[in-house]
């Protein structure tokens, strides 16, 4: 996949994250004192004996996307179930 589909997939839900987001108390004057967001619309976790997670995230400088990211750790806490955080 070219990073800029890349890009735009990944916007798309940070855009609906961020949204949701702007629905909480203060979180519209809190994202107006910031350079920049960095939004993981999800990140995906799952585990038998030893979890992981996984998340695929995007920046936004001034309300334009700039450049995504990925995140994957490795707890050492064991996981026994598969959940999906928004």
């Amino acid at each position: 996949m070219k990073s800029r589909d890349f890009l735009s997939l990944t916007t798309v839900g940070a855009d609906e994250t961020l949204n949701r987001f702007h629905q909480t108390p203060g979180a519209r004057e809190l994202a107006g004192k910031v350079r920049g967001v960095l939004i993981f619309p999800s990140v995906i976790a799952a585990g038998l004996g030893v979890g992981g997670e996984y998340g695929q995230g995007v920046l936004r400088v001034g309300g334009s996307p700039v450049t995504t990211t990925r995140s994957a750790r490795c707890p050492s806490a064991c996981r026994s179930a598969r959940s999906r955080r928004a």
